[in-house]
This record gives C-alpha cells, structure tokens and sequence, in this order.
C-alpha cells in the first residue's frame, strides 16, 4: 500500500481501489505514513519544491521539469475582460485586473468546498458575479502525482568517473 501513496495516490483513489470506505482507507494511509518515518515529509518537501522551482531534482541530481505545479488553483478573470465599473477615462488601468483580495476569497471559499457538485455551484455563484473562472487544480493534481515519482525515479545521463579507462557496466572506472 505503501506505493501507492508514494506514487501520489489520494484517499479518496485508494478507497476506490479497494473497495472501501474514505474512511478506511484515511486510516490506512495514516497507518502506512507512520510505518513508513519521513514519508509524509519527502512527499511535502517534493510538493514544496516543485511549487516553488517548477522541478524537482532525483536522488541522481538531475531536474524534473514539472512546471505545472507552480499554477494557481484558480484564475479568475472578468467575463468580459474588465471590471463592470470600469472608467475608461480613469487613469487606473488595473481596473481590468481581478483585485488581489477577491481572487483570495474565491479561492479560498472553493478549496474549502468538498464534492464535485457543491463545487459546480459555488463555480456558478461566481460567475453570475460577471466572473470567468479557470480551473487548474486537476492539473495541479495530475502534477502532484509525478512529483515524487520524478525524484525516486531516473538515472544519470553519465555518471562521472575519474578515469576514461576500465569503466564496469556501469561507466565507472574498475
């Protein structure tokens, strides 16, 4: 079980799987996350390098382009492409940007919302306010998942070797 947790697999596609409650299988994860010392923080760490690099880097010390971790979950822009109280004569031109402080709000109120479908209708509230809405937060997840698998997985392009000669099947000098 332990694989598919490192794997990035969630609660909810684990108890799917198995054919299980949420429940059950929050209680397997957590099992495994104690069995297993320092995985819940190698996951974390992954996760937070990524957001902030857009890759991760292997056990071997190559990169993993993984750029679609640094997406916000949501964008929100104006349906029409401006504030609705736009003044075209105000020398004000970020009155075309959502402010700072609602794409907060709005973010924070849908990643708050659980199940697909209240989700949908909070999506609908929105846009009736005269917002577009761009969700990104199944490719984020889709991301998440390769994070750590990127960083456990690949080898060197060549490993450097102190000598061009007598190098084993590995390209290591004998």
């Amino acid at each position: 079980m332990s694989k598919p947790i490192l794997y990035g697999r969630g609660i909810p596609s684990i108890a799917e799987q198995l054919g299980i409650t949420v429940e059950e299988a929050k209680e397997i994860y957590n099992k495994v996350l104690a069995k297993f010392e320092g995985l819940a923080a190698f996951i974390k760490e992954s996760e937070q390098m990524a957001r902030e690099y857009g890759y991760v880097t292997t056990v071997w010390g190559r990169r993993r382009q993984i750029p679609d971790m640094q997406l916000p979950y949501y964008e929100f822009y104006y349906k029409d492409g401006c504030n609705p109280n736009f003044d075209p004569l105000s020398s004000d031109l970020s009155e075309t940007d959502v402010p700072d402080d609602i794409i907060i709000s709005f973010t924070q109120q849908l990643l708050r919302c659980y199940g697909r479908e209240k989700k949908e209708i909070l999506k609908e509230k929105i846009r009736q306010q005269g917002f577009k809405i761009i969700d990104n937060t199944s490719i984020i997840a889709k991301a998440k998942r390769q994070v750590v698998n990127a960083r456990v997985q690949g080898k060197p392009k060549r490993l450097n070797c102190p000598s061009a000669v007598n190098h084993d099947a590995h390209g290591c000098a004998a």
